[in-house]
């Protein structure tokens, strides 16, 4: 009795380890396949944002800018005069 006590808790322990080891992922490639959202702001700047919602007019939004690696403020404002949408980028932790 006492022998199939201690095969089951063997057995126990190896699944365990197989589990536990078989649900660790690491990939290195991860950020690569990400999509991140460009923008070009009225520096003519590239940033790249990841972002789950678009950028409504009158709102700053505080992003992490992968390009730049820095957090940034992104303001969108609307030119009458040339019909567009521009984008005012400023760090948002001054240097």
């Amino acid at each position: 009795m006492k022998a199939n006590k201690n095969k089951s808790s063997v057995r126990l322990i190896i699944f365990s380890l197989i589990i536990a080891c078989g649900t660790i992922n690491i990939n290195q490639d991860w950020d690569k396949k990400t999509i991140y959202n460009p923008i070009v702001d009225s520096g003519k700047r590239v940033h790249d944002y990841k972002m789950s919602s678009e950028f409504e007019l009158g709102n700053d939004y505080s992003l992490y800018c992968i390009r730049h690696q820095t957090w940034e403020i992104v303001s969108p404002s609307y030119y009458k005069t040339t019909d567009s949408i521009q984008y005012i980028v400023r760090d948002a932790w001054p240097k």
